[in-house]
């Protein structure tokens, strides 16, 4: 279909262990390795999104208008209780982005010491290598001159 939206919906029967979730709860599910029954293939793996559980919409029979307002002020609560939920996965994603840039910096830290380290030692290398070859191009000088005196004197 050229230029038009459309939507597709699968509806599956998930085993859910634990008796858990309810209908309209928001699930990632996980293949199992062979059929569970005769129409579940699959187990639910976790909970993504409850959907809000009956008490919060209870209204008694006696549509009254204390029973209006308790129900309101159930909800109420949900509500802050849902926000305050977000606010604080919130923080604690900050927070644990903040200590991975941490970590992060730090080995980062780290591994420049190493490499530093590792370039002063190569250069120590360098420097005692060339001092070995000047000693011993100076003991070369010292026993040549010595065998010069040597073939002078007989």
């Amino acid at each position: 279909m050229y230029r038009k939206y459309f939507s597709r919906y699968a509806n599956y029967l998930v085993h859910d262990e634990e008796n858990f979730c309810r209908l309209g709860d928001k699930v990632v599910i996980r293949a199992s390795g062979g059929p569970v029954s005769k129409l579940k293939h699959y187990y639910v793996r976790n909970v993504v999104k409850q959907f809000p559980r009956n008490d919060y919409y209870i209204i008694k029979p006696e549509s009254t208008i204390e029973s209006k307002n308790e129900y309101h002020q159930l909800y109420k609560n949900f509500l802050e209780h849902e926000m305050q939920r977000k606010i604080e996965e919130e923080q604690a994603k900050k927070d644990a982005k903040s200590k991975a840039l941490d970590e992060a910096e730090e080995n980062l830290k780290l591994l420049e010491r190493a490499q530093m380290d590792a370039k002063t030692k190569k250069l120590e290398r360098k420097k005692s290598h060339e001092k070995r070859r000047v000693l011993q191009a100076e003991r070369k000088e010292k026993t040549k001159i010595a065998n010069k005196k040597k073939k002078e004197e007989k």
